[in-house]
């Protein structure tokens, strides 16, 4: 955050979650150099002044007095960045939008509206991953997902993450079956779209390259 991020956003937001500015670090490149001695070798002179700020007793006290006692309309202050942000996210819309989308697909004779071919079967399969989102562990990843906590999801194509995430634990699950190193079994695993099909509780899986982290938030 110190050297590779620019100004010092990336810091305030570290230690404002939490991270320990005073300390030592205790191992790697920079042991026994702290925060400070580490923005002052690198001549970040914004992060330089953060920590000189923080280090003088009332300068929390005068920034907690000069924040907004109540978040503005439709905004709520996340209890882990101290961000505002926009809450309920676009995540918690999601279960009535689906319930708009089952009755257009009733009233259309189980045919999605609009779209020829593939556009169709692109719809069907993102209907059938949200279908699967919402009843996940009967619900509660769903319920936790729509947290304020999960509030940097907001600025995602929800479908489009969703249904890739799934796509992807769906392949991984099919390989472990055919390892022989899970419980689950094809049968449960294909094409029942009423229940939790995704069973990796005792699956070690990394996510490079994560973006959002949505995979492994569901998994």
């Amino acid at each position: 955050a110190i050297i590779h991020c620019k100004g010092k956003k990336a810091a305030e937001k570290l230690i404002a979650a939490g991270a320990s500015w005073e300390e030592k670090f205790e191992s790697g490149a920079y042991v026994g150099l702290s925060a400070m001695d580490v923005a002052i070798k690198y001549d970040n002179k914004l992060v330089v002044a953060l920590l000189e700020n923080l280090s003088k007793k009332d300068y929390c006290q005068r920034v907690a007095a000069n924040e907004k006692s109540e978040p503005r309309k439709g905004w709520q202050l996340c209890p882990i960045c101290n961000m505002e942000v926009r809450f309920p996210t676009k995540m918690s819309r999601l279960e009535s939008d689906q319930e708009c989308i089952e009755k257009a697909f009733q009233n259309n004779n189980g045919e999605h509206v609009g779209g020829k071919g593939k556009k169709k079967q692109k719809k069907y399969t993102s209907r059938k991953y949200m279908d699967q989102l919402l009843v996940h562990s009967n619900g509660e990843a769903y319920k936790k997902l729509c947290g304020i906590e999960y509030h940097d999801m907001e600025n995602m194509r929800l479908r489009k993450e969703i249904s890739e995430s799934y796509g992807v634990l769906h392949a991984v699950q099919e390989c472990c079956v055919s390892l022989g190193i899970s419980t689950s079994n094809k049968a449960t695993s294909s094409s029942n779209n009423n229940n939790n099909n995704i069973n990796l509780e005792n699956i070690f899986l990394i996510d490079l390259c994560s973006g959002k982290g949505v995979t492994t938030a569901l998994c």
